[in-house]
């Protein structure tokens, strides 16, 4: 197995068939990982971060990849003796709720042995596989390639110590075929009620609608979105209220112009009652709910509700087969489903790396090979987002 470390824009973009050839084959490929948000990610972080793509083929002469594992670097000061170290992580964060690599499955295990070994050769004391979305049989053959005699492992249960929120469970629904067997399979009878009789009165009245966003309405729906959420979460969020919603206005306005954005917007007359964005991963039958906001002062009919139900009922006509709440173990999200995913927080130390920074990647002639340009380098996380 051959790795390539791609770590231009550039030589990134000519990826795309390979990219979306990948994705597809992968079953476990999540929406974080696809071409309609990566490159629009690479494009955002590459100003001030460096990354690198390693890329796995068969061998060197093949014109065709069957991995792809997204990284970044960033460099760190050690607080007890001052000295710098770089950590490798995952490129994705801090604006995805999933990370991970994806791969052909046939190959699966080869690739995992070819990026370990790459990833040997950079340099790096801390490895931080923060919020891997992947198979424990993945996760498992990864970590047996870095022996405990060399690495330390260890696991982090990330929790929003304000809230209590375990940002490692994402709850979610399988979505069946109709809406009433959705009501009736999934939800309470007491939920079930309540969500009838919402939608009931939305679709009947002459006072409350909900719309759609289109080109025309983007800008404004967007910052009503914001606006709400920023009322709710600003304060928390400090000095990094600004930088967040730059990012969401960047990658919502990207996955917008690529047809991977649904918004809908609870209006009551001219007047907005909430707003929420979900991503559509078309190629794997998933909404995503990434951000919402709402007017926390209105109670009937509560905008966040009405908005989650109307949006689950439209992914269902649609034939999406995955509602996905993402990060987050936030009650409300189990009043509209009963299953969640794990993901992870696995961090690998290098025990022999203490102080070492290191600054290119090196080219390997084995039984793995990597080739590449230089590659040096340097939210809290984008969680709290209904």
């Amino acid at each position: 197995m051959h790795i390539d470390a791609i770590d231009k824009f550039e030589s990134f973009s000519t990826l795309k068939r390979d990219w979306d050839s990948v994705y597809r084959a992968d079953p476990e490929a999540q929406f974080f990982l696809s071409w309609t948000w990566m490159s629009s990610w690479l494009s955002v972080i590459g100003r001030q971060n460096r990354w690198v793509i390693l890329a796995a083929k068969l061998h060197a002469d093949s014109s065709t990849y069957v991995a792809f594992f997204p990284l970044r670097f960033r460099v760190k000061t050690n607080q007890s003796n001052g000295r710098s170290y770089q950590e490798i992580a995952m490129a994705g964060n801090r604006g995805a709720d999933y990370t991970g690599f994806i791969c052909v499955p046939v190959f699966q295990n080869d690739a995992i042995k070819a990026f370990a070994e790459c990833l040997k050769q950079l340099g790096w004391k801390i490895l931080n596989l923060e919020f891997i979305c992947a198979s424990d049989q993945r996760i498992r053959f990864l970590l047996r390639q870095f022996p405990r005699q060399k690495f330390h492992i260890r696991e982090v249960e990330d929790t929003n110590e304000i809230d209590n929120v375990n940002l490692c469970r994402c709850p979610y629904v399988k979505l069946p075929s109709d809406w009433d067997s959705y009501l009736d399979d999934e939800l309470s009878a007491n939920c079930r009620q309540k969500i009838r009789r919402l939608m009931k009165k939305i679709g009947s009245s002459t006072e409350f609608r909900i719309t759609h966003t289109t080109e025309e309405t983007f800008d404004l729906d967007l910052s009503i979105l914001l606006e709400f959420w920023a009322l709710k979460w600003g304060g928390r969020k400090g000095e990094r209220l600004d930088t967040i919603r730059k990012i969401y206005r960047t990658m919502l306005m990207h996955c917008f112009t690529r047809d991977s954005l649904f918004l809908p917007v609870l209006w009551k007359g001219e007047v907005p009652l909430g707003a929420l964005a979900l991503l559509i991963d078309a190629e794997k039958r998933s909404l995503l709910f990434y951000v919402g906001g709402r007017d926390a002062t209105v109670k009937s009919p509560p905008p966040g509700v009405v908005l989650h139900a109307y949006s689950i009922r439209y992914a269902i006509h649609r034939g999406f087969t995955t509602y996905d709440f993402l990060r987050g173990n936030e009650p409300y999200k189990y009043s509209f489903c009963n299953e969640e995913r794990r993901i992870r927080h696995i961090i690998v130390v290098d025990r022999n790396a203490e102080g070492r920074l290191g600054s290119t990647i090196s080219v390997m002639e084995a039984n793995n090979s990597l080739s590449s340009g230089d590659v040096t380098g340097a939210r809290a996380p984008l969680s709290s987002r209904s």
